[in-house]
């Protein structure tokens, strides 16, 4: 993989609004050869490279809480060990099996899901909107809708 992009609050338990980033020798070779100018400050990632590697610069504010809870969350993740990926494998496999005994039609198909996210398809007739609300009014659980072609049929 060339770049490899994450959030804080993926899978770490860890408040929002921190990225993780790597990105490959490769990648670099390519934006450092492209002909187009990269524009604005914040998406030329070769000014930011050359600020903190060479200059040691980091050019804002440091979101000193948002690093806290991330320190935090990852001390939780040592603390409890691998049993982090097993209990949310269990836990997603519960959810996806619960989902197709109820007849919902879960996606992407077999051997092909995430242990953090399950997507699954309203079914036609049913109001997406007032489905998630009975959900989270009902039985105080919170699920997010789709977006695009799929608004309104995918919860």
């Amino acid at each position: 993989m060339d770049v490899v992009l994450g959030g804080s609050q993926k899978c770490l338990s860890a408040p929002p609004g921190l990225t993780f980033l790597s990105i490959s020798e490769d990648a670099w070779k390519c934006m450092e050869n492209r002909k187009a100018p990269i524009r604005g400050f914040y998406t030329n990632l070769i000014k930011w490279k050359q600020m903190w590697y060479k200059d040691r610069i980091f050019p804002y504010t440091q979101p000193v809480s948002d690093i806290f809870g991330l320190s935090e969350a990852a001390d939780m993740i040592l603390e409890e060990g691998e049993n982090v990926y097993i209990r949310h494998s269990r836990i997603s496999r519960a959810v996806r099996e619960t989902l197709k005994e109820a007849g919902f039609k879960v996606f992407p198909k077999n051997g092909a899901e995430a242990d953090t996210v399950t997507a699954f398809y309203i079914p036609e007739g049913i109001d997406d909107e007032k489905f998630r609300r009975h959900l989270w009014e009902r039985f105080n659980v919170m699920i997010a809708g789709s977006w695009g072609k799929l608004k309104r049929r995918r919860g």
